[in-house]
């Protein structure tokens, strides 16, 4: 490909950029014995850094925000990132300790960097943009939907949880094997349009799919404008891809707005 477009906020490009090729070289190690000594002790050590984070997240969110800043930042994202680290500690004798985990948004910046030498986008917002979206969205009546759903109505078994999380009876391994399934993530997207407050999906799916669109649809319109000027013309064998890489609920958003707008 000739442009590599992946959801990662720009800010973090450039350490990404710098350590490609120790990215590369780590995650294809077969025999290393502190990637074994990390995953082992990750279950333990990523809760307690996750529960240290409170205060920055929530200092960050007043920064970006004000008071609703702050309760995106600590009610929607920090809490979501304590519950997913909290299932998988409570799963953990099931075979959490075995599973290696990786960044593959970062390793997908490694390869396209080093090993493809295409043009990397990092096209996702700044946590500042996300925080500032979702707080003018969601409204006092919002709030309390989500307080509702989430500290009653799940757990009394009124309201299905989330088909993204962890089940009791799932291991990490198991858990990490269906999230890679896109119906698991068509189903997540169903769930929170049917349950959560339309605000939320609007700005973490909708808003975000159209703007991962429009950056594919740049790249491979500048393309064949380069193509026009050197050729005349346009053979589709002198255009190289253009690849995006999000995550699973963006998938389906993002190619159905560049089918349409693009005629592909």
């Amino acid at each position: 490909p000739a442009t590599v477009i992946v959801e990662l906020p720009p800010s973090r490009f450039p350490a990404i950029a710098v350590k490609s090729q120790h990215i590369i070289q780590q995650y294809s190690a077969e025999n290393d014995d502190s990637k074994q000594q990390v995953a082992s002790t990750s279950s333990k050590t990523s809760l307690i850094q996750a529960i240290a984070t409170l205060p920055s997240m929530a200092g960050a969110g007043l920064s970006f925000a004000g008071i609703p800043g702050m309760m995106v930042t600590v009610g929607l994202l920090w809490s979501s990132l304590v519950k997913q680290i909290w299932s998988l500690k409570k799963n953990s004798q099931q075979g959490n300790d075995t599973l290696q985990r990786r960044n593959e948004f970062e390793a997908a910046v490694a390869v396209a960097n080093v090993l493809v030498g295409a043009t990397v986008v990092a096209a996702d917002w700044e946590l500042e943009e996300l925080v500032q979206r979702l707080a003018l969205s969601l409204t006092a009546l919002d709030w309390i939907q989500l307080m509702w759903g989430g500290l009653v109505l799940e757990p009394l078994g009124i309201q299905p949880k989330d088909p993204l999380q962890c089940k009791p009876d799932e291991s990490a391994v198991e858990w990490e094997e269906r999230r890679r399934d896109i119906s698991t993530a068509r189903a997540s997207l169903h769930h929170a349009q049917t349950y959560t407050p339309a605000g939320v999906d609007q700005v973490l799916v909708h808003q975000r799919n159209q703007h991962f669109a429009e950056l594919c649809l740049k790249e491979m319109c500048a393309q064949e404008e380069t193509v026009k000027e050197g050729e005349g013309s346009i053979d589709s064998s002198q255009l190289q891809p253009t690849v995006c890489i999000v995550g699973l609920a963006h998938v389906d958003g993002v190619c159905e707005i560049c089918q349409k707008q693009a005629n592909i």
